[in-house]
């Protein structure tokens, strides 16, 4: 084997040594911030990283969902419900896993992601351009959809239950015209 094919295999095993620890352990330092920026781009651009809430002692309690309510300038509105793994069907569960999922609660309900806001309203009135080609669009209010399921000594909620009672708060508000 050549001495080039060599080095470009231990660099894949290297590297993705580096994704498995980058995903396992926690380490927000300086320097590992630094080593690991080349990963973190990797993981993020293939929506592969796995954060540690999903293995944390307390895991997240709540369970949140966006929606865009589109106002015209008729006056009319048109609410865009923006994909759960629950209204998926198998093929679109197959193809976009739990990416709608993971960048929504992740990634555009953080405080320091503030700026993916404008780009997921934009993203909303495209979809419903479709449907609504006709209509001129005046503002997108982008609405977070919030329950904080309770504690199992406080109350047990069945698997599969939809009794929930969603807090409603608009998060963004992008003036079209």
């Amino acid at each position: 084997m050549s001495r080039y094919k060599k080095i470009i295999i231990s660099f894949f095993i290297f590297f993705n040594l580096l994704c498995m620890l980058r995903v396992h352990l926690p380490l927000e330092t300086k320097l590992f911030s630094a080593i690991y920026k080349p990963v973190d781009f990797y993981l993020s651009f293939f929506s592969i990283y796995q954060d540690w809430m999903m293995f944390a002692k307390n895991p997240s309690r709540s369970n949140s969902f966006l929606t865009a309510d589109v106002e015209f300038v008729d006056g009319t509105f048109q609410t865009f419900q923006f994909p759960s793994s629950s209204s998926l069907t198998y093929g679109e569960k197959y193809k976009y896993g739990e990416r709608f999922r993971k960048i929504i609660s992740e990634s555009v309900f953080m405080p320091n992601k503030k700026f993916l806001l404008k780009d997921v309203a934009r993203f909303a009135l495209r979809k419903l351009k479709t449907s609504h080609s006709n209509k001129i669009p005046k503002k997108v209010y982008l609405k977070k959809h919030f329950f904080l399921t309770p504690l199992i000594t406080d109350e047990f909620i069945p698997h599969q239950s939809t009794k929930y009672n969603y807090q409603v708060t608009t998060i963004y508000t992008h003036e079209v015209i």
